[in-house]
């Protein structure tokens, strides 16, 4: 699925499921995936499967502390669809 080549290098760290979304009964599952050196991917699922978001973060030089803070934050980030990013 071409989606899930955005996370290539990754490996999961930390899972959230069942969490509300900004939309009355929608339910969202977010998984953080980072790679090594600080830069990684905080996906978002609906719960229905149907629909993937995604957040890239980079330049984290492996700070535990803001990697945790940023999926602390997840549901106010910015997500996009993979077309949004540029292509490497």
């Amino acid at each position: 699925m071409r989606y899930f080549k955005i996370i290539d290098g990754c490996s999961v760290t930390d899972i959230a499921k069942n969490e509300t979304g900004s939309e009355s009964g929608v339910l969202y599952n977010y998984y953080l995936y980072v790679r090594p050196g600080g830069s990684g991917i905080i996906m978002r699922e609906k719960s229905d499967k149907l629909e993937y978001r995604f957040y890239a973060f980079s330049n984290l030089e492996q700070d535990e502390a803001a990697v945790d803070a940023l999926f602390a934050n997840r549901t106010t980030l910015s997500y996009k669809r993979t077309s949004a990013f540029k292509k490497l």
